[in-house]
């Protein structure tokens, strides 16, 4: 089958990082810095700070405008040492010019983050880096050493402490007299949105309950009022807001195991949720490679809950197609910009991933069902799931990482000859086995499946094996099967592990907090 990729690193299989070149943009104006920088063994010249700041400023800066590109990287680390490295991160994750920069930040900003957050009371620089790093993790092979969820949650845990909610009264926060010239109130400001919008945004992406005040008084009046808010980071808090109330309505009933709303009590809250989302679209302009695609994500976020209703529900199978429309023209959204070379897949932030592996689940499981494979637009959703494929490695910053992985399971679920795998039969053949990880569900679900059917291929090579009396080589046939599958199953991650490892930071990661989808 052949794969819409730019080259032939993208097939089945496979896990590589593309070698085309990175569309350029136009870029912002920014001051340049006067001076080399030092963090332990890492050291910047002037010219590659510049470089940097330029790149984080025309290129991510845009997707969560909250900083500010008029001031110069100087002052930056004047103001915080490890606000200046976590802007540095982020622009060192497609630097070119020095490619191993970014695995040598992961373990030492990382260290350097956490030393950080043991100094009380925290400055508002502390509140910006987590932000920065959890829009644009360091790379990971597993999501189970993926720290964003819980660092988006002390983001919004720092900011209450610093009275960032109450913005106009800071010294009820403080011991000290405290006064802040309309650009300090503005910059608490901000960080304070993009706080909430990345930390609900992070949580969505995860599919657990949000740690964000997204729908807390300041924030609404800032959404609709405040003159110094971009035009994005406007449209981004509408839209965290809205998957917020979503999230709320659909998935906060303490009568049931899984916490949704009984089936028949879900449809009149449908209604109403899907006419806010027209509303939202209606009430503003939306920029096609940044609001635009919150909105979609929105949208799905909300109609992936469909995904949980039994069939004999009224209106189930109206509501399939529209979910299957909804992540298909989310697809397509993305793909039109890629084709437009506007880099989206490049610097996109990495919920913006999650949401598009999300869209390309629900497509494939579509796509897999034999009763609702006849009725949708298959040839074009065999097209998207071909450019899914290709989109996830060009999301993919370091070898082996979650999106090249993802790549390859999408791949293998799309290719296997076995259509049950992916998919049941029948009008309720979409039901999910798992269904406590809300609107993302449907990724930890086919995760599951993959996991399960490599189980079975395994357990099936080594029986066949037993009863031939060639026990010895089963195992080594068993690792040849599943390597030939796919490289994930088998591949030994230590290499990528070792790079961004961040194992050994105090114990804190010595026990799971997320479900591993890979070992």
């Amino acid at each position: 089958m052949s794969f819409d990729s730019p080259d032939q690193s993208s097939l089945p299989g496979t896990t590589t990082i593309p070698n085309g070149t990175i569309p350029e943009a136009t870029p912002p104006r920014v001051v340049q810095a006067s001076s080399a920088r030092k963090m332990r063994d890492i050291e910047l010249t002037k010219d590659e700070i510049n470089d940097l700041f330029q790149i984080y400023f025309s290129h991510y800066h845009v997707f969560l405008p909250f900083l500010d590109p008029s001031v110069p990287p100087d002052r930056y680390y004047d103001q915080s040492a490890l606000l200046f490295w976590s802007i540095v991160s982020v622009a060192s994750r497609r630097y070119q010019a020095n490619p191993t920069l970014l695995p040598r930040l992961a373990r030492t900003l990382t260290d350097t983050l956490w030393k950080s957050l043991q100094a009380l009371p925290h400055p508002l620089a502390a509140v910006q880096s987590l932000v920065l790093i959890c829009t644009w993790p360091f790379p990971t092979s597993s999501s189970s050493t993926d720290p964003s969820y819980m660092l988006s949650g002390m983001s919004i845990q720092l900011g209450l402490s610093m009275g960032l909610h109450r913005p106009n009264s800071p010294e009820d926060f403080t011991k000290f007299h405290v006064h802040l010239d309309s650009t300090a109130m503005a910059d608490r400001e901000r960080a304070w949105i993009a706080s909430n919008v990345v930390a609900q945004s992070v949580s969505c992406g995860v599919g657990l309950p949000t740690p964000a005040h997204v729908r807390d008084w300041s924030l609404v009046t800032s959404s609709l009022e405040a003159p110094w808010l971009d035009d994005n980071l406007r449209g981004h808090l509408r839209c965290a807001s809205l998957c917020n109330r979503i999230s709320q309505a659909l998935a906060s009933n303490p009568s049931d195991h899984t916490g949704l709303l009984q089936p028949r009590e879900r449809l009149p809250v449908y209604t109403i949720l899907n006419h806010e989302i027209v509303d939202l679209k209606t009430s503003r302009s939306w920029r096609p490679g940044t609001t635009a695609v919150y909105l979609q994500i929105t949208k799905l976020h909300l109609q992936a809950f469909y995904l949980f209703d039994d069939a004999s529900t009224f209106g189930y199978f109206e509501r399939i197609i529209a979910l299957y429309s909804t992540a298909s023209a989310l697809l397509e959204h993305i793909q039109t910009l890629d084709n437009q070379k506007l880099a989206f897949l490049y610097y996109c932030p990495f919920f913006c991933y999650e949401a598009f592996l999300c869209a390309s689940f629900i497509v494939l499981k579509v796509l897999k069902n034999d009763y609702f494979s006849g009725i949708v637009d298959a040839r074009l959703g065999e097209k998207l799931i071909n450019f899914s494929v290709s989109a996830l490695r060009k999301m993919s910053v370091a070898n082996n990482d979650l999106p090249g992985r993802l790549s390859d399971v999408l791949a293998y679920l799309w290719t296997h000859p076995d259509p049950s795998i992916a998919s049941g039969s029948g009008i309720a053949g979409l039901q999910l086995k798992v269904q406590n990880r809300m609107s993302m569900s449907i990724v930890y679900d086919s995760l599951w499946r993959w996991r399960e059917q490599f189980r079975v291929e395994a357990e099936s090579e080594l029986h066949q094996d037993l009863r031939s009396g060639n026990a010895l080589s089963s195992g080594k046939q068993s690792f040849q099967l599943i390597d030939a599958g796919t490289p994930l199953a088998a591949q030994d991650t230590q290499n990528l592990d070792t790079a961004f490892d961040l194992a050994d930071l105090n114990g804190i990661y010595s026990d799971d907090f997320q479900f591993d989808w890979f070992t």
